[in-house]
Protein backbone atom coordinates (compact mmCIF):
# COMPACT_ATOMS: atom_id res chain seq x y z
CA UNK A 1 0.00 0.00 0.00
CA UNK A 2 1.52 3.83 -1.10
CA UNK A 3 1.66 5.71 1.57
CA UNK A 4 0.72 9.40 1.73
CA UNK A 5 3.08 11.47 -0.12
CA UNK A 6 4.55 14.70 1.46
CA UNK A 7 2.85 18.15 1.11
CA UNK A 8 4.35 21.52 0.53
CA UNK A 9 2.95 24.63 2.01
CA UNK A 10 0.07 25.68 0.05
CA UNK A 11 -0.41 22.78 -2.20
CA UNK A 12 -3.55 22.97 -2.23
CA UNK A 13 -3.57 26.25 -4.57
CA UNK A 14 -1.17 25.13 -7.07
CA UNK A 15 -2.93 21.99 -7.54
CA UNK A 16 -6.06 23.56 -8.49
CA UNK A 17 -3.76 26.09 -10.61
CA UNK A 18 -2.12 23.21 -12.30
CA UNK A 19 -5.87 21.74 -13.20
CA UNK A 20 -6.53 24.77 -14.65
CA UNK A 21 -3.26 25.92 -16.35
CA UNK A 22 -3.24 21.98 -17.83
CA UNK A 23 -7.03 22.57 -19.23
CA UNK A 24 -8.00 18.94 -17.36
CA UNK A 25 -11.54 20.06 -17.54
CA UNK A 26 -10.95 19.10 -20.91
CA UNK A 27 -9.76 15.69 -20.72
CA UNK A 28 -11.66 14.08 -17.32
CA UNK A 29 -14.90 16.76 -17.05
CA UNK A 30 -15.54 19.64 -14.60
CA UNK A 31 -17.50 16.85 -12.31
CA UNK A 32 -14.42 15.43 -12.26
CA UNK A 33 -12.11 18.82 -11.82
CA UNK A 34 -14.79 19.19 -8.38
CA UNK A 35 -14.22 16.25 -7.00
CA UNK A 36 -10.48 16.87 -6.80
CA UNK A 37 -10.72 20.14 -5.66
CA UNK A 38 -13.04 18.83 -2.83
CA UNK A 39 -10.49 16.01 -2.11
CA UNK A 40 -7.70 18.26 -1.85
CA UNK A 41 -9.44 21.01 0.10
CA UNK A 42 -9.82 18.57 2.52
CA UNK A 43 -6.41 17.62 2.79
CA UNK A 44 -5.77 20.93 3.43
CA UNK A 45 -7.85 21.20 6.21
CA UNK A 46 -6.18 18.29 7.89
CA UNK A 47 -2.40 20.11 6.94
CA UNK A 48 -1.58 17.51 4.50
CA UNK A 49 -0.87 15.18 8.25
CA UNK A 50 -2.44 12.14 6.69
CA UNK A 51 -5.09 11.21 3.55
CA UNK A 52 -8.47 12.17 3.67
CA UNK A 53 -11.22 9.37 4.49
CA UNK A 54 -14.97 9.62 2.67
CA UNK A 55 -18.17 7.75 2.58
CA UNK A 56 -19.37 7.15 -0.56
CA UNK A 57 -22.51 8.88 -0.32
CA UNK A 58 -20.53 11.54 2.23
CA UNK A 59 -18.61 12.51 -0.46
CA UNK A 60 -21.01 12.42 -2.93
CA UNK A 61 -23.69 15.10 -1.39
CA UNK A 62 -20.48 17.28 -0.93
CA UNK A 63 -19.64 17.22 -4.69
CA UNK A 64 -23.64 17.31 -5.46
CA UNK A 65 -23.47 13.87 -7.53
CA UNK A 66 -27.30 12.75 -7.25
CA UNK A 67 -26.57 9.20 -7.73
CA UNK A 68 -23.58 6.59 -6.62
CA UNK A 69 -23.12 6.23 -10.14
CA UNK A 70 -22.17 9.08 -10.99
CA UNK A 71 -19.51 9.36 -7.84
CA UNK A 72 -18.16 5.90 -9.17
CA UNK A 73 -17.79 7.57 -12.90
CA UNK A 74 -16.07 10.69 -12.02
CA UNK A 75 -13.86 8.82 -9.44
CA UNK A 76 -12.91 6.17 -12.15
CA UNK A 77 -11.32 9.05 -14.88
CA UNK A 78 -9.75 11.12 -11.91
CA UNK A 79 -7.86 7.29 -11.20
CA UNK A 80 -7.09 6.64 -14.87
CA UNK A 81 -6.09 9.88 -15.80
CA UNK A 82 -3.36 10.03 -13.03
CA UNK A 83 -5.03 12.64 -10.46
CA UNK A 84 -6.17 10.57 -7.62
CA UNK A 85 -5.27 7.74 -5.41
CA UNK A 86 -8.07 5.65 -3.87
CA UNK A 87 -8.44 3.15 -1.89
CA UNK A 88 -11.54 1.03 -1.26
CA UNK A 89 -13.38 0.89 2.18
CA UNK A 90 -15.81 -1.31 3.54
CA UNK A 91 -19.16 -1.42 5.71
CA UNK A 92 -16.78 -0.49 8.80
CA UNK A 93 -13.95 1.80 7.00
CA UNK A 94 -14.31 4.53 4.62
CA UNK A 95 -12.60 5.01 1.87
CA UNK A 96 -9.09 6.61 1.29
CA UNK A 97 -8.07 9.81 -1.00
CA UNK A 98 -5.34 11.67 -1.73
CA UNK A 99 -4.60 13.48 -5.01
CA UNK A 100 -1.94 12.91 -7.26
CA UNK A 101 0.09 14.88 -9.93
CA UNK A 102 -0.29 12.84 -13.38
CA UNK A 103 3.38 12.17 -15.19
CA UNK A 104 4.81 15.17 -16.92
CA UNK A 105 3.05 18.09 -15.41
CA UNK A 106 4.68 19.73 -12.57
CA UNK A 107 3.37 21.18 -9.88
CA UNK A 108 6.15 23.95 -9.15
CA UNK A 109 5.40 25.39 -12.51
CA UNK A 110 2.01 26.06 -11.87
CA UNK A 111 2.07 29.70 -12.71
CA UNK A 112 -0.54 32.23 -13.51
CA UNK A 113 -2.85 31.08 -17.04
CA UNK A 114 -4.76 34.24 -17.78
CA UNK A 115 -4.07 35.97 -21.13
CA UNK A 116 -1.73 38.74 -19.63
CA UNK A 117 0.57 36.01 -17.68
CA UNK A 118 0.71 33.62 -20.66
CA UNK A 119 2.46 36.86 -23.05
CA UNK A 120 1.14 35.88 -26.38
CA UNK A 121 0.62 32.11 -25.58
CA UNK A 122 -2.60 30.48 -24.93
CA UNK A 123 -3.91 29.36 -22.02
CA UNK A 124 -2.03 25.56 -21.08
CA UNK A 125 0.49 26.65 -23.59
CA UNK A 126 3.12 27.99 -20.90
CA UNK A 127 4.81 24.75 -19.99
CA UNK A 128 5.79 22.15 -22.19
CA UNK A 129 7.38 21.95 -25.85
CA UNK A 130 5.25 22.59 -28.56
CA UNK A 131 5.70 21.02 -32.03
CA UNK A 132 6.32 22.95 -35.37
CA UNK A 133 2.42 23.36 -35.68
CA UNK A 134 1.82 24.52 -32.42
CA UNK A 135 0.78 21.80 -30.69
CA UNK A 136 2.09 20.76 -27.21
CA UNK A 137 3.68 17.55 -26.29
CA UNK A 138 3.93 16.27 -23.08
CA UNK A 139 6.02 13.01 -23.35
CA UNK A 140 5.80 13.00 -27.05
CA UNK A 141 2.48 12.93 -27.16
CA UNK A 142 -0.56 15.46 -27.24
CA UNK A 143 -1.14 17.12 -24.18
CA UNK A 144 -4.53 17.56 -22.35
CA UNK A 145 -6.63 19.65 -24.23
CA UNK A 146 -5.30 19.12 -27.85
CA UNK A 147 -5.70 15.76 -28.14
CA UNK A 148 -8.15 16.93 -31.46
CA UNK A 149 -4.85 17.12 -33.40
CA UNK A 150 -5.27 20.09 -34.67
CA UNK A 151 -2.89 23.00 -34.82
CA UNK A 152 -3.72 24.92 -31.92
CA UNK A 153 -7.67 23.58 -32.12
CA UNK A 154 -8.35 23.87 -28.75
CA UNK A 155 -5.76 26.80 -27.68
CA UNK A 156 -7.20 29.12 -30.14
CA UNK A 157 -10.62 27.52 -28.92
CA UNK A 158 -9.42 28.91 -25.41
CA UNK A 159 -8.15 32.11 -26.44
CA UNK A 160 -11.19 32.79 -28.38
CA UNK A 161 -12.97 31.83 -25.11
CA UNK A 162 -11.05 33.96 -22.85
CA UNK A 163 -11.35 37.00 -25.09
CA UNK A 164 -14.90 37.27 -25.70
CA UNK A 165 -15.21 37.01 -21.70
CA UNK A 166 -12.87 39.90 -21.67
CA UNK A 167 -14.49 42.02 -24.27
CA UNK A 168 -17.81 41.20 -22.47
CA UNK A 169 -16.64 42.77 -19.04
CA UNK A 170 -15.48 45.66 -20.68
CA UNK A 171 -17.83 48.56 -20.72
CA UNK A 172 -20.39 46.68 -19.90
CA UNK A 173 -23.05 48.52 -17.67
CA UNK A 174 -23.59 47.72 -13.91
CA UNK A 175 -26.80 45.64 -13.05
CA UNK A 176 -29.83 47.18 -11.61
CA UNK A 177 -30.79 46.70 -7.76
CA UNK A 178 -33.13 44.23 -7.82
CA UNK A 179 -36.59 45.57 -7.53
CA UNK A 180 -38.65 43.71 -4.40
CA UNK A 181 -41.95 44.18 -4.43
CA UNK A 182 -43.93 44.47 -1.25
CA UNK A 183 -47.61 43.19 -0.53
CA UNK A 184 -50.05 45.29 0.68
CA UNK A 185 -51.95 45.04 3.50
CA UNK A 186 -55.76 44.94 3.47
CA UNK A 187 -57.05 48.15 5.02
CA UNK A 188 -60.61 48.39 6.15
CA UNK A 189 -62.68 50.75 3.83
CA UNK A 190 -65.06 53.58 5.90
CA UNK A 191 -68.28 53.66 5.28
CA UNK A 192 -68.37 56.50 3.05
CA UNK A 193 -65.89 54.02 0.38
CA UNK A 194 -68.64 51.72 0.70
CA UNK A 195 -71.19 54.24 -0.37
CA UNK A 196 -68.81 55.62 -3.12
CA UNK A 197 -68.30 52.15 -4.54
CA UNK A 198 -71.91 50.57 -4.19
CA UNK A 199 -73.07 54.15 -6.38
CA UNK A 200 -70.42 53.22 -9.19
CA UNK A 201 -70.87 49.85 -9.45
CA UNK A 202 -75.02 50.54 -9.51
CA UNK A 203 -74.45 53.30 -12.35
CA UNK A 204 -72.48 51.03 -14.36
CA UNK A 205 -75.25 48.59 -14.59
CA UNK A 206 -77.69 50.69 -15.76
CA UNK A 207 -75.49 51.93 -18.33
CA UNK A 208 -75.34 48.59 -19.41
CA UNK A 209 -79.38 48.39 -18.94
CA UNK A 210 -79.28 45.86 -15.77
CA UNK A 211 -80.17 46.58 -12.38
CA UNK A 212 -78.56 46.38 -8.95
CA UNK A 213 -80.23 46.66 -5.63
CA UNK A 214 -78.93 50.30 -5.02
CA UNK A 215 -81.81 51.11 -2.99
CA UNK A 216 -82.14 47.88 -1.13
CA UNK A 217 -78.39 47.62 -0.29
CA UNK A 218 -77.64 49.08 3.71
CA UNK A 219 -73.79 50.14 3.52
CA UNK A 220 -73.68 50.60 7.25
CA UNK A 221 -74.89 47.10 7.90
CA UNK A 222 -72.36 45.58 5.80
CA UNK A 223 -69.26 47.61 7.39
CA UNK A 224 -70.75 46.53 10.70
CA UNK A 225 -71.00 43.13 10.24
CA UNK A 226 -67.42 42.96 8.60
CA UNK A 227 -65.97 45.47 11.40
CA UNK A 228 -67.54 42.72 13.78
CA UNK A 229 -65.68 39.63 12.74
CA UNK A 230 -62.78 41.28 11.87
CA UNK A 231 -63.36 41.03 8.09
CA UNK A 232 -63.11 37.86 8.01
CA UNK A 233 -65.22 35.54 5.33
CA UNK A 234 -67.50 32.75 6.63
CA UNK A 235 -64.33 30.64 6.30
CA UNK A 236 -62.08 32.67 8.33
CA UNK A 237 -59.88 33.43 5.62
CA UNK A 238 -59.56 37.35 5.68
CA UNK A 239 -60.84 39.34 2.71
CA UNK A 240 -58.16 40.34 0.42
CA UNK A 241 -60.71 42.47 -1.93
CA UNK A 242 -63.77 44.22 -0.07
CA UNK A 243 -65.39 45.47 -3.59
CA UNK A 244 -65.69 41.48 -4.41
CA UNK A 245 -67.24 41.63 -0.92
CA UNK A 246 -69.57 43.94 -1.21
CA UNK A 247 -71.11 42.04 -5.13
CA UNK A 248 -71.18 38.42 -3.06
CA UNK A 249 -73.03 40.10 -0.06
CA UNK A 250 -75.77 42.13 -2.76
CA UNK A 251 -76.16 38.86 -4.77
CA UNK A 252 -76.63 36.75 -1.94
CA UNK A 253 -79.17 39.09 0.25
CA UNK A 254 -80.86 39.79 -3.02
CA UNK A 255 -80.24 37.79 -5.93
CA UNK A 256 -78.30 38.76 -9.00
CA UNK A 257 -81.23 40.86 -10.42
CA UNK A 258 -78.17 42.01 -13.10
CA UNK A 259 -78.51 38.53 -14.78
CA UNK A 260 -81.93 37.44 -13.70
CA UNK A 261 -81.77 35.09 -11.55
CA UNK A 262 -83.46 35.40 -7.88
CA UNK A 263 -82.82 33.42 -4.63
CA UNK A 264 -85.50 30.75 -4.32
CA UNK A 265 -87.63 31.82 -1.47
CA UNK A 266 -87.85 28.53 0.69
CA UNK A 267 -91.44 27.97 2.61
CA UNK A 268 -91.69 25.67 5.86
CA UNK A 269 -92.85 22.35 5.00
CA UNK A 270 -96.76 22.05 6.89
CA UNK A 271 -96.42 20.22 10.17
CA UNK A 272 -98.95 16.91 9.63
CA UNK A 273 -100.67 16.72 12.61
CA UNK A 274 -101.49 13.07 13.97
CA UNK A 275 -104.94 11.95 13.79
Amino acid sequence: MPEYPSRQQFFAIKFCRLLTKSAAALEIGPEVCWLLTVIVAQEDAVKYRRPVNFWNDQLGTVCGFRSRKRLVTARSKAINAGWLHYEQGDKRKPGVYWVTVPNGLDIATAGACDESASKGQPMGLQNGTADADGVLKRNGKPAMGVQNGTPNGTANRLRGYDTELETHSKGAPSLPNPITYKKEKFKPPSLEDVCRYVSEFSASKSAKGKKWPLRTFDEEHFVDHYTQNGWKQSSGLPIKDWKAAVRNWGRRSFGDQSAGIQQPSYQPRARRESV
